[in-house]
């Protein structure tokens, strides 16, 4: 009976050493407790009352110490594992630490990297291995993050991020430029056609527009007495007694009205009394109906085919003055040449042809006149 209950102390001793340091504490305590009841109940019968009294107080004060001894490890066992705990949690944070402060590492060499100048040639890609904390899980890269949004570092998602936008404002700069430029190179070209049109018409304008004599003294500077009250001056051409020489040329004017030819009839600027004879000759006249206008005047001015139109209007309407001469919309000619001006403006220069149409489109002008001795 002894021997079995002996061994039971050293297996539960065996038991102990696998446990953690409380329970071995608290086993020690048992096999204490185990130990001291083994040895009263194996104490000889004829052991003396006193002596068990004094082996159960001592038995009793040595389970206390035993409890004390448990208590004071299952304390020390609590402390121990709150040490660890906040052990770790602090070889946690250290870890996160330093591998926040290696990832910095790592963006400001990229960032270092991409801003050199592409002139210094080939550039070696950075590369910057953080170290390894044991027990620390790795960091997870946040996607389509700016590099130092919330002090955390620039992920290789967030460069290809920061990467696109900058490609993409390059490629829209580079859009606005051609549309500038292809906006200049249109206006360019309009105003390039537009002032080649512009000078086109003036060496067209100026080809076409006879030039008026001057050398001639301005319209109306000769002044004279009047010889006949009847015929006063008609702008400036005065009616004389006789043919002037001083100035002596000849004009030709073919006149169409509504598709028809409408000859000049004969002397316009010659009044004539009862019998037929001339009272006088204005400076502008006809003799025939051929269409010749002598100017024969004592000056030598520029006299015009509004100056002759006058003088018909008011001295010689009788003589089939027509009032489409008073209107616009003709078309003129001079030497056939198109005139872009008025019927007043016509210069009577030596040998000019003047070809009139009015609401006669299929008129061609006359280029040539036999002059004879004129």
């Amino acid at each position: 009976m002894s021997k079995s209950k002996s061994r039971q102390p050293s297996r539960q001793a065996s038991a102990a050493s696998k446990s953690g340091s409380g329970g071995t504490t608290r086993m020690s305590a048992n096999l204490s407790k185990t130990t001291t009841k083994v040895a009263v109940e194996d104490a000889p019968e004829n052991t003396d009352k006193a002596e068990v009294t004094t082996a159960t107080a001592e038995v009793t004060s040595s389970n206390k110490a035993a409890d004390e001894t448990s208590e004071r490890a299952e304390k020390e066992g609590s402390t121990e594992k709150a040490t660890k705990v906040l052990t770790s949690k602090a070889t946690s944070k250290i870890a996160e630490d330093e591998a926040s402060e290696s990832a910095k590492k790592e963006a400001s060499v990229a960032k270092t990297v991409k801003a050199a100048p592409a002139a210094s040639g080939k550039l070696a890609p950075a590369k910057v291995t953080a170290k390894s904390v044991p027990n620390t899980p790795p960091l997870r890269p946040v996607p389509n993050t700016p590099a130092g949004v919330g002090g955390k570092a620039q992920s290789r998602d967030a460069a290809k991020y920061e990467r696109r936008q900058v490609e993409r404002q390059m490629r829209y700069l580079a859009e606005r430029r051609r549309r500038r430029n292809r906006i200049v190179t249109i206006l360019s070209i309009v105003l390039v056609l537009a002032i080649l049109g512009g000078a086109g018409y003036f060496v067209y304008h100026q080809s076409t527009t006879p030039s008026s004599a001057p050398s001639k003294a301005a319209q109306g500077s000769y002044q004279e007495a009047i010889f006949n009250s009847t015929y006063p001056p008609v702008e400036s051409v005065y009616c004389d007694q006789l043919e002037q020489s001083i100035e002596h040329i000849h004009v030709y004017v073919s006149m169409y009205i509504n598709g028809q030819a409408s000859p000049l009839p004969a002397d316009i600027g010659i009044p004539q009394d009862s019998s037929g004879n001339a009272t006088c000759f204005y400076w502008l006249h006809t003799h025939d109906t051929s269409g010749v206008i002598h100017i024969e005047s004592p000056s030598t001015e520029t006299f015009t085919f509004g100056q002759f139109r006058d003088e018909w209007d008011q001295q010689f309407v009788s003589l089939g003055f027509p009032p489409e001469l008073l209107l616009n919309g003709w078309k003129i000619w001079i030497n056939g040449k198109v005139y872009n001006s008025s019927l007043a403006s016509i210069p009577f220069d030596a040998h000019n042809i003047i070809t009139l149409a009015y609401n006669s489109p299929n008129v061609k002008p006359v280029t040539t006149y036999n002059w004879g001795s004129l």
